[in-house]
């Protein structure tokens, strides 16, 4: 029991005292890569069947930290499980991590703090152990302490539309999974500078995405 901690206390140790005090928002988080049929991260359900029985070893708590870091970027948990276990998905969404931060668009810039953002990105784009390693944590305070709620990047600028910028708007169709829309908007941003990346990024997944589709028509009619 020495080794075990609950999901409250490892995020208070984690993020600091008043991870939580906003909502319950991140502990909801976490709980999603640790009780659900597929796990990220193993616990010990030691008092019943209540969450905060759930208990983590102390060696998982990297696992977790790194999880809810990357779980600011994307939309589902799903897709943070993908990024532990796939390198290919591990790579597109390091590249759509530098594509929302290195901008620091409208309202994610706020959160951010600009000497870290570049340690997480080179550690998410590199060969850095997720399992064992922690990312650097480019917020000066967790999204949830500062959004209420909204424990994600993508969740706040879709909360607050009538404020995106161009790129920021790119983004959110991006996310929502809409990859024709983003494509058509990409079209229309500058070609240098910051939104000049997003615009190539959008652009070659949307590439990647339509010679996929053309295969799965080519099959079809085999």
């Amino acid at each position: 029991m020495n080794n075990l901690k609950s999901i409250p206390e490892t995020l208070r140790e984690l993020f600091g005292n008043d991870v939580l005090a906003n909502c319950d928002a991140l502990r909801l988080k976490a709980n999603a890569y640790v009780l659900n049929k597929d796990p990220l991260i193993q616990s010990d359900n030691i008092a019943g069947n209540h969450n905060d029985s759930h208990f983590i070893e102390a060696s998982q708590a990297t696992i977790l930290y790194n999880a809810l870091l990357i779980d600011t970027i994307v939309v589902k948990p799903a897709q943070v499980k993908e990024v532990f276990r796939d390198k290919k998905k591990r790579a597109e969404i390091a590249e759509l991590a530098e594509a929302i931060l290195i901008g620091k668009q409208t309202v994610t810039g706020i959160a951010l703090c600009s000497t870290n953002v570049a340690d997480f990105l080179s550690g998410l784009k590199g060969d850095l152990n997720l399992y064992e390693e922690r990312l650097a944590n480019p917020y000066k305070k967790f999204p949830n302490q500062i959004f209420g709620s909204h424990t994600g990047i993508v969740r706040v600028l879709l909360a607050q539309s009538q404020l995106l910028s161009a790129g920021d708007s790119v983004l959110v169709h991006f996310l929502n999974g809409d990859i024709a829309k983003a494509n058509e908007m990409a079209a229309m941003l500058p070609a240098e500078g910051d939104t000049g990346l997003l615009r190539q990024m959008i652009q070659r997944q949307y590439q990647q995405a339509s010679e996929f589709d053309d295969l799965l028509d080519f099959f079809k009619k085999v």
